[in-house]
């Protein structure tokens, strides 16, 4: 199989980074991607070795050069063009720590939560003492509503690494899913502390990164939570400004408005996630209910079909109950 990466990395990222030649002999294309300084650089290179290599039979190098082009595209929001790679590289190396990582990272993105389980707990297998792949998995149980599990992850994530403030935003979100708000509000407190480097004042030069964001929107959402859309609005309304380009925000701002019977800009915003995540089913699930109870019929079938297609079955069965016995 050849990737096919044509517009998706772009012709400029494609030119910049060049083997030797396409008739180069396998040794300068493997001297050429060890050489790379970066992992665009080794992408790039990659992106072009990979089908050189195939065609020979293969090589050591093939693994590492479909994990690196899986994890530059999913670091870009490339998550489904990373995927085939990802899954290239488990094939080729299925006893490497990093491949079944990334490829669980990667199925979690593209909210195929229980594939993403499996991934991650091949990881940890191989490699017990590396916290990363706890971490994700908190996050992907988290999703699934396994709630006391994603709790136990991601402990097992801070007992084995640093303080990393992303798994305390994923306990966070475990804890809320479990009405444990204080607990909550506290770890998306402790993972804004830690992203600012301890600044209380908000000031510190990352205060308006995207990762001290994920915790800014977690606090917003235990606003919500605890009965005040009003005020949750306001927060998540402050996270976007900063320009952040997480769906979940959205996602959020957009259950606060549809408590606060602002609908319209409740459908906006469903919108703006699907344009940024178009495997989000909860998304098309709540957008879908807004349109069966509004008198859109048509609009109402289309959007909870598509979750439905996407794998919610309460969206299949409100789908179901549209078109009556």
């Amino acid at each position: 199989m050849k990737p096919r990466l044509a517009g998706l990395i772009g012709a400029a990222f494609m030119a910049a980074y060049p083997l030797p030649g396409w008739a180069t002999p396998f040794s300068d294309a493997y001297a050429a991607v060890e050489a790379a300084s970066s992992l665009a650089e080794k992408a790039g290179r990659c992106y072009k070795a990979i089908p050189l290599w195939q065609k020979d039979d293969g090589a050591d190098q093939l693994g590492t050069c479909n994990l690196a082009v899986a994890l530059y595209l999913s670091q870009n929001g490339k998550a489904k063009e990373a995927l085939p790679f990802a899954q290239a590289a488990v094939r080729l190396e299925p006893k490497r720590f990093g491949s079944q990582n990334v490829l669980g990272i990667i199925l979690n993105t593209l909210h195929r939560h229980g594939e993403a389980v499996e991934a991650l707990r091949t990881a940890v297998r191989l490699e017990p003492q590396q916290s990363a792949a706890y971490g994700s998995m908190c996050a992907a149980l988290a999703e699934m509503k396994r709630y006391s599990e994603a709790l136990g992850a991601c402990e097992k994530s801070m007992e084995l690494g640093e303080k990393d403030p992303t798994v305390f935003v994923h306990r966070g979100y475990a804890y809320a899913g479990m009405g444990k708000l204080d607990e909550a509000a506290a770890d998306f407190e402790r993972a804004r502390l830690l992203f600012t480097g301890g600044d209380l004042s908000g000031h510190a030069a990352d205060a308006g990164a995207p990762s001290q964001l994920l915790a800014q929107d977690g606090m917003a959402w235990v606003t919500f939570l605890r009965g005040d859309a009003a005020g949750a609005e306001r927060e998540f309304s402050a996270v976007i400004k900063a320009r952040h380009q997480n769906p979940r925000v959205w996602w959020h701002r957009a259950q606060a408005y549809m408590a606060l019977r602002r609908h319209p800009e409740a459908v906006a915003d469903l919108g703006t996630v699907l344009d940024l995540d178009p495997e989000f089913a909860e998304a098309y699930e709540l957008r879908g209910t807004y349109y069966a109870g509004s008198g859109a019929p048509d609009l109402a079938a289309k959007d909870l079909g598509a979750a439905c297609d996407k794998g919610s079955r309460s969206a299949c069965e409100k789908r179901a109950q549209l078109n009556g016995p």
